[in-house]
């Protein structure tokens, strides 16, 4: 039992034990677009208009996909925030937890909203344009927040 490809759009394929018109078992190479089997071989069938086009998609499809990571990681980061703030403010007195919080608020919040939505070259733009925090747990995680939206724009962002 072999596969056999369609030589007309080499999309449709089926297995066989024999050949068959119209088929062969070449299989054929995954960048082109719209596959012939011409001259026992296969070549693009795609005019140069369809070219442009399927690319297009291909750019919008992972840009759509790069999107959509941003937000995820964004949504995980701002959760893992949260969950150190909320340490930060454990066995802390009302006055403490008021004073952190406004800072935090002012400081590191609007940052993280913005990495919340995936716009993470943003929040690494304005949070390198900012002063620093005042008290120093607020400070320590606004730094600590500041390299990590660095990082993750230098590995992920195209250059």
């Amino acid at each position: 039992m072999k596969i056999l490809y369609n030589k007309h759009n080499g999309t449709q394929w089926i297995y066989s034990e024999n050949e068959k018109e119209g088929w062969t078992n070449v299989k054929p190479p995954e960048e082109l677009y719209i596959p012939k089997f011409r001259n026992n071989k296969w070549v693009e069938g795609a005019t140069p208009e369809q070219i442009k086009f399927y690319r297009r998609q291909k750019e919008y499809e992972q840009d759509l996909e790069f999107a959509l990571r941003k937000k995820q990681d964004g949504a995980q980061y701002y959760e893992e925030i949260d969950a150190r703030l909320v340490s930060l403010m454990k066995g802390k007195t009302d006055d403490e937890r008021n004073a952190l919080d406004v800072e935090y608020r002012r400081k590191i919040l609007p940052y993280i909203e913005l990495v919340q939505s995936g716009q993470w070259w943003t929040a690494r733009r304005m949070m390198n344009n900012t002063t620093l925090p005042k008290l120093d747990e607020i400070r320590s995680l606004f730094l600590e927040v500041r390299q990590r939206i660095n990082d993750y724009v230098t590995e992920n962002y195209p250059q």
